[in-house]
């Protein structure tokens, strides 16, 4: 019975899918056959094929130019049109010195719906040339701040060093717009009577004050030259000094993005204006991104440059920095106070892609230069791609899991100096473009703080074959049309096959050619078109929308809604002939359902095993649920298990910047490499490990990993002295010491309890003898009770008489 079960299970599997296949060939077949021009082929799908020959429809009348390969080479073409997307790499300078990405520049050739596959390696340098802008607040709030600062330029200049050797820094300040209402007429030039400060300087938007440079005293010299500002407003005009900063790039004298890391440092504790709230001063030009620096007009020899601008055009908004920050390929460092920390984090989450990082600034600022180091060695160990895609572009990533085994998608975190990561990036074209000339043919693929990648792009929107069309042909009725690709385009006024039909005189005979199922009586070019010469002409349709087919029977709409929109939106699928054709991972009638077999093979099955068998495959989120113990895209790493610890390069890399003495001393061979470490805390779900420098010693250190949005990175935690002696015994025999803990714990119990026992047993003993000795030295009389009186007793009654 159990076998005849399986039988009628498996028979009905085998069906189902069968079907599903027809239909999928079906709709695949039907998407081809609705175009009658190669041009029209290529785009109405990635996998259709043009006929080129000239007879191949009087050969085969019931066939289509435009099919599937399989078709048309089973149908006896033999010149078919095959148009691929493709690319070439136009320049690959090997990575080096000044060279971190790899190759430079591609070009691809594109075929709407039909993606190219490139390999983008990224190598981290050593001592990468470095330029550090320090763009710091000005503002009344920020003067304790600035007493501080004026004292760290050259300790600021000297920890760079410790990082890369080639490096510069920069200097600018910045306040607001010296207008009204953001300033008091009266305090314009010495706001210092409002703020009630000895001495301070006039409101100023943004000011230049020191050029690129490794002089670590004069930059010093420039921050302690600076004075305090004020306004009557908290926000202040930072996007000013920001836009400004970044693309006066010639101006501010920065060096050549593809050879250099460029840096902002950002230090204030106010939130910024943003676009629009110029208008309350007046201000109502959008601001333009260019750059406004000019020779300072001030009596101050040390202004270099200003901005001239600032009452000209409003603030910028945070989605122009983010492009021109993208363009220019600037790192923001955001160094602000807690009380604002929450503002700037919205706005870190949309610089994201740029690699910018934020950082809590203590009340003081005094620890700006330990912030600036911790999170420039955050940026060169993080990579993270991003792109410049418009709209008609899709761009996805994939980072090699086996050089990056923590990274997912466009990111690979806690990259050390001289690894190379590859990343697997695909540029698909979505449609061709309606303007073909004016269309956008360059984009970039930028690597935050690393360089950049530029892609040159060509829309394959033609056959091949065009190029030979021959205008006015003989093959087109006596050249009413042009012959190109083995059929006719006709000249306008003309229509048929071979142009044989003059829409000025032709009649509407032969209707029955126009019909998809004359003997049903169906409607005349599905009710979408005109029958001019025994041939559907369909109606023209405002873009994006078409009716096409030989009867104007495929339309790209009216097809099943999901969330608003035809098949779930571009994302999801596409309306093809009044159907959805689902995009991979996505079923139904409108594409409105997760396909799960999908997700499964594709997102969380890697050599047919789900999640690595640690975990549950999320249908709908595309992704793994890793079991308690397991981390990784694919729960491949196990938290918890010993072998974690075999790691030598781990182990390297904690002796080599913890244990340099212990190293010589112990005369340990030790290939040094570089990596993040961080003090030994308190954690849970951690794997404790353990190096042994000599019988005497060892180093505790724990690992981690910290999951965020399926993304798992590695925390190596390490002790910060060495165990030795006692505490290697505990560590090492363990179990005899706790058991000889409990057993003593358990022999003094024990021992108090006797003890307790003696003590009330002697002192009972003692109570009891004093007892019978009363008892025996007591000597009782005998008495009568005075108040006894006997039960039986006589009375004489005085009147009795007698007998």
């Amino acid at each position: 019975m159990a076998t005849l079960f399986t039988n009628v299970c498996f028979s009905f599997i085998l069906v189902f899918f069968f079907n599903y296949l027809q239909v999928c060939s079906s709709q695949v077949v039907s998407i081809c056959t609705s175009a009658t021009l190669c041009a029209d082929c290529i785009i109405v799908g990635s996998y259709c094929s043009w006929c080129n020959d000239d007879d191949f429809l009087q050969l085969n009348p019931s066939k289509y130019r435009c099919d599937t390969l399989s078709n048309l080479t089973q149908s006896g073409c033999k010149n078919i049109t095959i148009v691929n997307s493709d690319f070439q790499i136009t320049k690959n300078d090997d990575l080096q010195d000044l060279v971190q990405v790899k190759p430079q520049e591609i070009a691809v050739q594109l075929r709407p719906g039909q993606p190219v596959k490139v390999k983008i390696s990224i190598k981290p340098a050593p001592d990468y040339p470095v330029d550090l802008y320090l763009l710091m607040d000005v503002s009344n709030s920020m003067a304790d701040d600035l007493l501080i600062l004026k004292n760290l330029g050259v300790v600021l200049a000297s920890s760079i060093k410790n990082i890369t050797k080639n490096y510069r820094l920069g200097f600018g300040t910045f306040v607001d717009k010296n207008i009204i209402p953001f300033i008091q007429p009266e305090y314009r030039n010495f706001p210092c009577n409002a703020i009630k400060l000895s001495n301070c300087r006039g409101v100023f938007s943004y000011d230049h004050f020191f050029d690129f440079s490794q002089d670590g005293t004069q930059f010093q010299n420039s921050v302690a030259a600076q004075n305090i500002s004020g306004t009557l407003n908290v926000p202040q005009g930072l996007f000013d000094a920001l836009m400004q900063t970044t693309v006066c790039e010639q101006e501010l004298n920065w060096r050549d993005k593809n050879t250099c890391r460029k840096i902002i440092v950002i230090v204030t504790d106010a939130a910024p204006k943003v676009g629009g709230d110029g208008k309350i001063g007046g201000i109502w030009k959008v601001n333009d991104a260019k750059c406004h620096m000019t020779k300072a007009a001030s009596s101050s020899q040390s202004i270099l440059l200003e901005y001239s601008a600032y009452d000209i055009y409003d603030y910028p908004s945070v989605f122009q920095l983010n492009q021109k920050l993208k363009e220019y390929q600037v790192v923001p460092i955001i160094a602000v106070t807690s009380d604002v920390m929450s503002q700037y984090q919205d706005i870190a989450n949309v610089w994201k892609d740029l690699g910018t990082v934020i950082a809590e600034l203590k009340s003081d600022s005094s620890n700006i230069v330990e912030l600036i180091k911790n999170n420039y060695n955050l940026i060169s160990s993080t990579v993270r791609l991003s792109d410049n895609s418009p709209d008609n572009f899709i761009i996805s990533y994939e980072v090699n899991s086996t050089q990056c085994p923590s990274g997912s998608g466009n990111l690979c975190p806690n990259v050390s100096l001289q690894q190379q990561v590859d990343f697997f990036v695909s540029i698909t074209a979505k449609t061709c473009p309606t303007d073909l000339a004016n269309a956008p043919n360059m984009l970039a693929i930028n690597i935050a703080g690393f360089g950049v990648v530029n892609v040159k792009v060509q829309y394959l929107c033609n056959c091949p074959c065009a190029a030979f069309a021959v205008q006015s042909s003989p093959k087109c009725s006596n050249g009413h049309g042009t012959f190109e690709c083995g059929v006719c385009k006709c000249d306008s006024g003309y229509y048929g096959s071979i142009c044989q039909c003059d829409s000025s005189s032709s009649q509407f005979n032969g209707t029955s050619n126009c019909q998809a199922d004359p003997n049903n009586n169906s409607s005349l070019c599905s009710g979408y078109g005109s029958c001019i010469c025994g041939q559907c002409v369909c109606v023209p349709i405002a873009l994006p929308r078409k009716v096409t087919g030989k009867f104007c029977e495929c339309r790209n709409f009216g097809c099943d809604l999901f969330e608003g929109k035809e098949c779930g939106g571009d994302t999801r699928g596409a309306c093809v002939c009044g159907q959805c054709v689902c995009n991979k991972g996505f079923l139904g009638s409108n594409c409105g359902s997760i396909d799960c077999n999908y997700n499964l093979q594709t997102k969380c099955t890697v050599d047919g095993v789900v999640c690595s068998g640690n975990g549950n495959c999320d249908c709908q989120q595309g992704g793994c649920n890793c079991n308690t113990g397991y981390s990784g895209t694919h729960c491949e790493t196990c938290v918890t298990c010993p072998e974690i610890c075999n790691n030598q390069t781990r182990q390297n890399c904690i002796l080599c910047n913890n244990f340099k003495d212990e190293i010589s001393y112990n005369k340990i061979d030790v290939n040094c490499t570089n990596c993040n470490l961080y003090p030994m805390i308190n954690v849970t779900n951690a794997q404790q490990c353990s190096i042994t420098l000599n019988s005497t010693c060892k180093i505790f250190y724990s690992i981690t990993y910290q999951i965020s949005n399926q993304l798992s990175s590695e925390i190596t935690q390490v002790q910060t002295a060495l165990s030795c002696a006692a505490a290697l015994v505990a560590n090492k025999d363990i179990l005899p010491i706790v058991l000889g803990i409990v057993g003593g714990i358990l022999l003094l119990g024990i021992l108090l309890l006797l003890i307790w026992k003696l003590l009330v047993t002697l002192h009972d003993k003692k109570e009891f003898e004093k007892y019978t000795t009363g008892q025996i030295k007591s000597n009782w009389e005998e008495a009568e009770n005075p108040i006894y009186q006997q039960a039986k007793q006589e009375f004489q009654n005085p009147v009795f008489a007698g007998n």
